[in-house]
């Protein structure tokens, strides 16, 4: 989502699940108890993000991944909302090499495998993994295993599928 200049800003610290607003005069309004002040022109587009927040958030809360993934996030200068509203890597639309994944954790490389088919709607069996793809905005379970067909990635995740199935093979 873009946001202009002039309207507020919504930033989301997701390590301790606070929201901040900050408006055009660099006023902010924040929240570290989930009962966000709202105070701007446009507040119904802030209803709607707070509301794609919170919806995520219990499931986030119930995910073992999740810290995981907000430390290597702070590490590799990814914050805000990027980590609840976009996938770890855009193996929809970009070619990775063993190389590029290599040094990452083996739990990002893993979640990073998982997201290709949580893309596509995969409704997971492993609760874990469930709860983390549930506490993220985009995914949207609509396809059981048993009813999943690979024929639905693109080249991009077909390529990059293979290359983090090798990489997490060798780490085993």
């Amino acid at each position: 989502m873009d946001v202009m200049a002039d309207e507020p800003k919504v930033i989301l610290d997701g390590s301790k699940g606070d929201i901040q607003i900050q408006n055009e005069d660099n006023s902010s309004h924040s929240d570290d108890n989930n009962d966000l002040v709202s105070s701007a022109a446009n507040s119904d587009e802030i209803s709607e993000i707070e509301e794609e927040i919170f919806k995520t958030e219990e499931a986030r809360s119930k995910s073992k991944y999740w810290n995981e993934v907000v430390a290597w996030d702070e590490k590799n200068l990814r914050t805000g909302m990027d980590r609840v509203f976009e996938p770890i890597l855009n193996s929809d639309s970009q070619y990775y090499d063993r190389g590029e994944l290599e040094g990452f954790p083996k739990v990002i490389l893993y979640l990073a495998k998982n997201e290709i088919y949580a893309r596509h709607g995969y409704i997971f069996m492993d609760e874990e993994l469930g709860n983390y793809f549930k506490g993220q905005v985009w995914y949207t379970p609509t396809v059981k295993a048993s009813d999943f067909r690979d024929d639905v990635f693109n080249e991009y995740e077909t390529a990059n599928l293979r290359v983090l199935v090798d990489i997490l093979s060798a780490l085993e």
